[in-house]
């Protein structure tokens, strides 16, 4: 069971890290953004459209759940290949 919630885990936090619509609409403001709306906030208020800091603000963003699927990554694998079978 523990790779099935490994897997199922992974997609949820990221469904929920990457959400930016919802945010869009409930929240204004910046401290309580979610990383994508922080992106448009940093967008607008700090580097406009400058394309070198907006691309290092995405890494930043991004490098957690890279870090967290690389430790998480057999699990994951093992979740998606035991979902297919059964038995």
């Amino acid at each position: 069971m523990l790779p099935a919630a490994t897997a199922f885990a992974i997609f949820s936090v990221t469904a929920h890290w990457n959400d930016l619509f919802w945010p869009m609409i409930a929240i204004s403001d910046p401290h309580l953004a979610t990383p994508p709306r922080g992106i448009l906030f940093f967008r607008d208020q700090e580097s406009g459209n400058q394309v070198g800091p907006l691309m290092a603000a995405t890494v930043i963003i991004t490098a957690p759940l890279v870090v967290a699927f690389l430790f998480a990554q057999r699990k994951f694998t093992q979740g998606l290949a035991k979902a297919g079978l059964k038995g």
